[in-house]
C-alpha cells in the first residue's frame, strides 16, 4: 500500500502577511501590529513605594491620553510647598514604549525622590495604529492639562487633578510670561513670545 501523501501546510492567511518589521522590536502585520519592546506593564502605587516614599497613580487627561503622576514624600512641615513639575514624554519612536512600563516606573520613584519633583509621565497614541501627528497633539493636549490647573476655578473643571493644584508649582507670571505654553504652538503670538523667551537665554 503506498504511503499517503503529506498534507500540505495551510497557506498563511492574507492578513498574516508582514508589512514591516524591525526585530526585536516591533513586527507589522496587514491585520495587527506586535511589539516586543517596552509594553510590559506595571501598576501604580497608590501608597507610598516602600524603597523611595513616592506615590504614584494614573489619571485619563482624554479619552486618548493619559498620564501616570509620582508625589515624592512630603513632610508635615512642607505641607504647603510647591514642587516643580516634569512633564516626561517616553521615546520609542513614537511607535514602542509607554509610560507604564516598570523601567519608567522605577527611574520616577527615584527622580521623583531625589530630585524633589512631581513627575507627569505621558502615555500617548502610538504609530502605526495612530500616525504622526497623532502623538504630537496627545504630548500637547496633556502639556494644556498640566498648565490647566493654574488657571483661576480650575477645582471646578473636568479632569482636575488635586496633587496637581496642591503641590505643584505651575509658573504664573503677569503679563505674557507663559503665553507660548497657552497659545498654539505654531500661531504667530506664540512665535514671536518665543523668540523673546531664546532671546533673553542667549544672552
Amino acid at each position: 500500500m503506498a504511503a499517503a501523501a503529506p498534507i500540505p501546510a495551510p497557506a498563511p492567511a492574507a492578513d498574516d502577511e508582514i508589512v514591516y518589521e524591525s526585530m526585536p522590536c516591533i513586527r507589522i502585520y496587514k491585520n495587527r501590529v506586535e511589539r516586543y519592546f517596552g509594553s510590559e506593564f506595571v501598576a501604580a502605587s497608590a501608597d507610598a513605594d516602600a524603597a523611595t516614599g513616592v506615590a504614584s497613580r494614573d489619571r485619563v487627561i482624554s479619552p486618548e491620553v493619559s498620564a501616570r503622576l509620582y508625589l515624592p514624600r512630603i513632610d508635615a512641615a512642607q505641607a504647603d510647598a510647591k514642587l516643580p513639575v516634569l512633564v516626561y514624554y517616553h521615546g520609542g519612536g513614537f511607535c514602542l514604549g509607554s509610560a507604564f512600563n516598570p523601567t519608567f516606573h522605577a527611574y520616577f520613584n527615584n527622580l521623583a525622590a531625589l530630585a524633589g519633583v512631581l513627575v507627569v509621565s505621558v502615555e500617548y497614541r502610538l504609530a502605526p495604529e495612530h500616525p504622526v501627528p497623532a502623538a504630537y497633539a496627545d504630548s500637547w493636549d496633556a502639556l494644556a492639562w498640566v498648565v490647566s490647573h493654574a488657571a483661576p476655578g480650575a477645582a471646578a473643571a473636568a479632569g482636575f487633578e488635586p496633587w496637581l493644584a496642591d503641590h505643584a508649582d505651575i509658573w504664573q507670571a503677569p503679563g505674557k510670561g507663559h503665553t507660548f505654553h497657552l497659545l498654539e504652538p505654531c500661531c504667530e503670538e506664540a512665535v514671536a513670545q518665543d523668540k523673546v523667551i531664546a532671546e533673553f537665554l542667549n544672552h
